[in-house]
């Protein structure tokens, strides 16, 4: 994500910088408003942020305004987070809840346009057959057909196959028990199946080899 992760805000001298020592500490300086734990704040986290905002989304022209969108809503939260130990894991459930609305959005707005106008024809998926399958073509293929999946099945997929995350990690960032985690898994695997299926680009990339999603 162009320009997503930067270096320490304007008026904080580098050398002169005082880590922070624990997200405690850190939590602790973020709450005062101290510049330079608000800097760090920042640095710590602008690449896990990032990551998981690209393994649930992909390739998206909104990468960099969600990426700031997290973390005004985290800022904007602090005082009330309980646990400052807890710090990294409430940050991912942040990332992922903006990741969220903002396919909830998309969602909304695609069925008002559809009310509005005739609903366009879905664009088919024809790769070039003189060209070779190109890794970031089958990566567009694979999240356009996640776009068809219900958002909370998208997200666990995405960070669970794609993202390449452990159960926990992705229960605790979706805000879910094991057990529903599961659940939404195995009906979204059933269903992106299906729909690979039907893919001529995702067909041949199953058939170089074993992708990621078939893993257990």
């Amino acid at each position: 994500m162009s320009g997503a992760r930067r270096g320490p805000r304007a008026g904080v001298d580098p050398r002169r910088r005082v880590r922070f020592v624990g997200d405690e500490a850190l939590v602790q300086g973020v709450r005062a408003g101290n510049p330079t734990a608000m800097a760090e704040f920042h640095d710590r986290f602008a690449p896990q942020v990032e990551r998981l905002l690209r393994g649930v989304l992909g390739p998206d022209h909104e990468l960099f305004d969600l990426h700031h969108d997290v973390f005004v809503r985290a800022l904007a939260s602090i005082q009330r987070l309980k646990d400052p130990a807890a710090l990294g894991g409430w940050m991912n459930a942040i990332a992922v809840h903006t990741a969220q609305s903002a396919l909830e959005k998309r969602i909304s707005r695609r069925r008002w346009v559809g009310l509005l106008l005739p609903e366009a024809a879905p664009e088919l998926d024809r790769p070039d057959p003189t060209r070779q399958l190109d890794a970031r073509e089958a990566l567009r293929v694979v999240y356009q057909l996640l776009d068809r999946l219900p958002v909370g099945d998208r997200v666990a997929f995405a960070l669970r196959y794609l993202d390449g995350r452990e159960l926990a990690d992705v229960a605790e960032a979706c805000e879910v028990s094991l057990a529903t985690l599961k659940r939404r898994l195995s009906r979204a695997e059933v269903k992106f199946r299906a729909l690979a299926d039907r893919s001529p680009t995702l067909v041949e990339l199953m058939a170089q080899g074993r992708p990621r999603w078939n893993r257990r």
